[in-house]
């Protein structure tokens, strides 16, 4: 009578852990393709942000201001950062896109 009680009980934990595996593969899967899908969306959302460091570079050379009076040499200065960072977003997002393609 123990035994066929530990057996069953043993049945019962296999057959729940089966189970319990089972919904995970598919929360995984259903994971693994969001996480796939964010991915993507944060390469393009970083040359986004890439134009728009670059927008506003060219905003701070053109109009000498950044939240305050800026001399030209600070401007440009500046604007040129600013530029250059995003120019390094947007190559950084590109390179990303390619190797996740290849």
């Amino acid at each position: 009578m123990i035994f066929k009680l530990n057996s069953y009980r043993f049945l019962f934990k296999l057959t729940h852990r089966q189970r319990h595996f089972a919904s995970l593969k598919k929360k995984s899967f259903g994971i693994f393709i969001l996480s796939i899908f964010v991915g993507m969306v944060r390469q393009y959302i970083n040359i986004i942000m890439g134009l728009l460091y670059g927008f506003i570079g060219g905003f701070v050379i053109y109009r000498e201001w950044f939240f305050t009076d800026l001399n030209p040499v600070a401007s440009k200065a500046l604007g040129i950062l600013f530029i250059i960072y995003g120019l390094f977003r947007i190559y950084r997002a590109i390179k990303a896109i390619r190797e996740s393609n290849a």
